[in-house]
């Protein structure tokens, strides 16, 4: 799949040079097998159970941040829309 995807976005409009485009398809391969070995040590030392926890939680602070961020921008346009229309100059 990570070799797929580069092939397609010139058609989608992205302009990459060759390079680049390695450089797409090489980082998910490559930060996969060399986090293995700081996995692997987790697992090793504190067993499976805890660290398989501990990575699920590790990958929850993106999931949050990116949900407050969702909901920060949310708020700023029901803000905008709602400061928008209690000053219209229409109002009854």
């Amino acid at each position: 799949m990570w070799s797929a995807i580069p092939l397609r976005l010139a058609d989608a409009g992205f302009q990459f040079s060759r390079q680049q485009l390695f450089w797409l398809t090489a980082t998910p391969v490559l930060l996969g097998s060399f986090l293995r070995i700081p996995y692997g040590l987790l697992v090793s030392t504190f067993g499976s159970r805890p660290s398989y926890a501990a990575v699920t939680l590790l990958l929850l602070l993106p999931w949050a941040y990116t949900g407050m961020a969702l909901f920060a921008l949310l708020c700023l346009f029901v803000n905008g829309w709602f400061y928008q229309r209690r000053n219209s100059p229409t109002r009854c």
